[in-house]
């Protein structure tokens, strides 16, 4: 009688680690997406603030700076809330940035909002590989090059969408929307799923 029960927990602790596997690969994809759904609309950006290659290079110095200037809090952030927490609110806010970048009206805004695009990107890269190294030690094998790989495959996505987007003329603004929107419904299906610190 030991046997059914015992059964059972196998099969729910499979399944629980299969779904957060799914759940962090999911947030990894939306990462990607999100990074380079921005990329992708660069010369868009470039034309419509009339910004000049040499301006451009100072511009997208802004990103890194913010990324740089994230590293030292970024350790503390995520062992005073948790990685899980973490994920969903870094995620929500560095998307919700890259719909402000494509509202962008001028200059001295899409720089500030870049640095704040970076900062987010690196507390939520942090977490989110937290996340990743918590599943994989529930496996018996080496799992960190699949969340990885959900990232790349993100970016060749992205890319596409926003050929696509810049094919249709559609502007910068409603394109990040609607990664904004799928990232929100990534966040919900993925919450429950994500591990939870003790």
């Amino acid at each position: 009688f030991l046997i059914f029960p015992i059964f059972y927990m196998v099969e729910y602790q499979q399944l629980s680690r299969r779904r957060s596997r799914l759940a962090v690969s999911a947030v990894f994809f939306a990462y990607g997406l999100t990074f380079a759904s921005w990329a992708s609309r660069i010369p868009t950006i470039q034309q419509s603030l009339n910004i000049s290659d040499g301006i451009l290079g100072l511009v997208l110095f802004s990103l890194p700076a913010g990324l740089f200037l994230c590293l030292p809090f970024s350790g503390w952030i995520i062992n005073h809330f948790g990685s899980k927490k973490v994920v969903i609110v870094s995620g929500l806010i560095y998307t919700l940035l890259l719909l402000v970048i494509g509202l962008a009206q001028n200059l001295s805004q899409l720089i500030s909002v870049l640095f704040m695009f970076g900062f987010f990107s690196n507390l939520l890269n942090i977490a989110v590989n937290t996340q990743a190294a918590g599943v994989e030690a529930n496996y018996e094998k080496p799992i960190m090059a699949s969340f990885h790989g959900m990232w790349s495959l993100a970016g060749f996505a992205g890319a596409a969408i926003g050929t696509v987007m810049m094919g249709y003329g559609i502007t910068p603004a409603y394109h990040f929307l609607l990664i904004l929107m799928l990232m929100l419904i990534i966040i919900a299906l993925s919450n429950g799923s994500l591990m939870q610190e003790d």
